[in-house]
């Protein structure tokens, strides 16, 4: 009969000592599985951000573009508002020269102060347009 309770007890032993170790297993499994969920969390809010980010990236390039291709045709403005300058001032100096009467010589100079004027504004504009692509290119 002791024999058979050593038996026993010894078996209530291993048996508590596995209780035990399925237990902590348990628990570990349970610590791994909030571990990895907090990771994945993680991960996933970080995958969101990027693809922000990227969005935020191709939107910026697109505009890139769109402003490059505006500012291509804001100086091909630029340079027929400076050819209409130009060509206004010719008209001036030569009617100086012909002694064209001082009416026609300030109607003329009055079309070249407009053309003048113009000038500026589309210059100024197409500085505008190239600051905005240096920061975006900056920025990107």
């Amino acid at each position: 009969i002791e024999d058979l309770q050593f038996q026993l007890d010894k078996f209530e032993l291993k048996q508590n000592q596995l209780l035990r170790k399925e237990k902590e297993l348990k628990d570990k499994i349970l610590k791994g599985t909030a571990e990895l969920e907090n990771f994945t969390a993680k991960v996933t809010d970080r995958q969101k951000d990027l693809d922000t980010k990227l969005k935020k990236i191709k939107e910026m390039f697109e505009a890139q573009k769109d402003l490059a291709k505006i500012i291509r045709e804001q100086r091909i403005v630029v340079q027929k508002w400076m050819i209409a300058y130009k060509r206004a001032d010719f008209h001036v100096k030569n009617a100086i020269k012909e002694k064209t009467p001082k009416t026609a010589v300030d109607d003329l100079e009055n079309l070249r102060q407009q053309q003048k004027e113009r000038l500026k504004k589309e210059t100024a504009v197409l500085n505008k347009a190239e600051q905005k692509l240096t920061y975006l290119q900056d920025e990107a």
